[in-house]
């Protein structure tokens, strides 16, 4: 059986994305601004292309929002902020 306070927690607002929600946010934008200069330096470079940044920026091993490598997708997310 369902703890109610869990089940209520569940069912408003108030659950986790909520509370975690503006810090999580908060992070990721003070990363897109580490990494925004060094965007900015490869642009111009001539590197433009989300292809070419997201290939660049795992040559150089810096490190993805999230650790990882770089795609084309998270280099036009990162742009986008």
């Amino acid at each position: 059986m369902i703890d109610p306070s869990a089940r209520r927690e569940a069912l408003t607002r108030e659950g986790p994305a909520r509370r975690y929600g503006p810090r999580l946010k908060f992070e990721a934008q003070r990363r897109a601004n580490d990494v925004a200069g060094i965007i900015t330096g490869l642009q111009a470079e001539g590197i433009t292309s989300a292809r070419a940044l997201a290939r660049e920026l795992n040559m150089r091993e810096i490190p993805s929002p999230r650790g990882g490598r770089w795609w084309p997708a998270t280099a036009v997310r990162l742009l986008e902020r």
